[in-house]
């Protein structure tokens, strides 16, 4: 989505019949299939240290995520998006960053994490 639909507060999903029943299925196998792509054995370990979820709490997130409804969906958007102040962060290199810091109200940081001056 446009950078401007975030600075609005994307409060577009809180919008009814803003989410098409199209929307959703792709949504949901857009999840399930990072969700659900296979992991080699050696590289199980590694999910479950980088993710933190067992294989327990990995398919308690599955149930929920399959138990999620366009109603659930605007009912999130409407409790965590709308009504709220948004933040855009853009990672890149600096010499890209479009804006200097303090301009329009950004602030951008260098990697360690202090006010970054060209």
């Amino acid at each position: 989505p446009p950078l401007a639909f975030f600075r609005a507060g994307g409060g577009g999903p809180a919008t009814s019949g803003s989410i098409s029943d199209s929307d959703m299925n792709e949504a949901t196998l857009r999840a399930f299939k990072a969700l659900d792509s296979p992991l080699a054995p050696q590289n199980r370990g590694t999910a479950l240290f980088l993710s933190g979820l067992d294989d327990e709490s990995r398919q308690r997130f599955r149930d929920g995520l399959f138990a999620c409804t366009k109603d659930t969906l605007r009912a999130a958007a409407e409790k965590y998006l709308v009504g709220r102040e948004a933040s855009v962060a853009i990672v890149g290199n600096a010499a890209a960053v479009p804006v200097a810091n303090g301009q329009d109200g950004w602030t951008v940081l260098g990697a360690d994490g202090k006010p970054f001056e060209a």
